[in-house]
């Protein structure tokens, strides 16, 4: 090939690595929201959060790499420390939500584990206002719209502490180690307890969208 278009700069510095290509070969688009999003929040600014509960909202698909499985263990672990009032919002197909449903050890704990099902484009930016913080815990991204979605829609990000999140994020989300329940659980209590952080992490979100994501 004569040129590359790629989605991040993460990608374009190792594919020119990887291939030992000059670096005007290599374009980069950034990923994005869907349009619907600006309409949605424009229109609904104050939504209302339920007091009595904390949602997480994992926006992907059910896929390996998108490393769903371990929040079945984080549930487990919120359970035992008593964090019983901390739900996390799936959007995948019932097939694969009751594999992870199979996955929590402590029964107790299932009723933190909750699905939308597949959700179409213009219903996803409720789905982000209907939840107080959005958690990722994948492994591998070459980008993803989750991040900028979640900026937009003004929700602290939890993600996974590697370098296509970094690149993405910025100072813009909690990090944490995708493959420890433990470090998860940690950093899931730290944004549950700290409304300032939200806040903070929120603003970040907003400011990091403007610097790197264009609509």
């Amino acid at each position: 090939s004569d040129y590359y278009v790629v989605e991040t700069s993460v990608v374009k510095n190792n594919l020119k690595n990887l291939l030992n290509l000059d670096s005007n070969r290599i374009f980069v688009i950034e990923n994005s929201y869907n349009p619907y999003f600006e309409e949605y929040f424009n229109r609904n600014v104050n939504v209302k959060i339920l007091e009595d509960e904390f949602n997480f909202l994992v926006p992907s698909s059910y896929y390996p790499h998108k490393n769903l499985e371990i929040l079945a263990s984080v549930v487990d672990l919120l359970y035992i420390k008593n964090f019983k009032n901390i739900y996390f919002n799936f959007m995948i197909e019932d097939k694969y939500f009751k594999v992870l449903m199979e996955l929590i050890v402590n029964e107790n704990a299932t009723y933190m584990l909750k699905n939308f099902g597949p959700i179409s484009s213009s219903n996803l930016p409720k789905c982000y206002a209907d939840c107080d913080a959005v958690i990722l815990p994948t492994l591998a991204e070459s980008s993803t719209s989750a991040y900028p979605e979640s900026f937009i829609s003004k929700r602290p990000l939890l993600t996974s502490d590697r370098d296509f999140s970094r690149g993405l994020c910025g100072e813009a989300a909690l990090f944490f180690d995708p493959l420890d329940a433990e470090d998860i659980v940690t950093k899931v209590i730290t944004i549950y307890q700290d409304e300032k952080l939200r806040a903070t992490i929120a603003e970040t979100g907003i400011d990091q969208l403007s610097r790197v994501y264009v609509s």
